[in-house]
């Protein structure tokens, strides 16, 4: 039969085992956070990927993988056609596996053909448009050179068409997603 003292001392124990796990998720969720508020300001353009790998490469061992996954989700969650090189970059700067690179040269096909046929969805507009304004503008007797392409940005059909382009390439993008997050469990 145990003593008081021996009862006492095994709840301590536990009450202790028990801090030290809250204590050790804390630490990680401070340097998840942390990691978060970097990849916020990589994609604000305030801070630049190989100071964000010199800060990740700063923590502590432990807490180095949970970091880095927070810092990949928040930079990946928000690729688009703008920022995808930029974002492709610091992933290879932070992971410079195989399987990464492999995920990366594939992201960066899909860009280049999005891109293309972004470009090409975009000269079909103006080039549509500007046949149209320039009947227009002829059956009201304004013809000649000084008439110049027409801005389509405006237009609901370029920002459905960019939309659209938009959010296929989202969905191309979740393979890199998948094999990014796949590495670091």
């Amino acid at each position: 039969m145990k003593s008081a003292l021996e009862i006492a001392m095994e709840r301590v124990e536990k009450m202790d085992a028990r801090g030290n796990k809250e204590t050790v998720e804390i630490e990680q969720q401070r340097y998840t956070q942390a990691a978060i508020s970097l990849g916020n300001s990589f994609l604000q353009g305030k801070t630049k990927a190989e100071k964000i790998k010199e800060s990740l490469e700063r923590y502590p061992e432990e807490n180095r993988k949970a970091a880095l996954k927070a810092f990949l989700q928040v930079v990946t969650s928000t690729m688009d056609l703008e920022n995808t090189p930029a974002i492709l970059e610091a992933i290879l700067l932070m992971k410079d596996d195989a399987e990464t690179k492999r995920a990366c040269r594939k992201a960066e096909e899909i860009h280049r053909s999005q891109r293309r046929k972004l470009q090409e969805q975009k000269a079909a507009l103006e080039e549509d448009r500007t046949k149209v304004m320039r009947e227009k503008l002829a059956a009201e007797g304004i013809e000649g050179s000084a008439l110049a392409g027409f801005n389509i940005i405006q237009l609901p059909q370029w920002e459905e068409i960019s939309l659209q382009i938009q959010q296929e390439y989202q969905k191309m993008l979740r393979d890199l997603q998948s094999t990014l997050f796949k590495t670091e469990r």
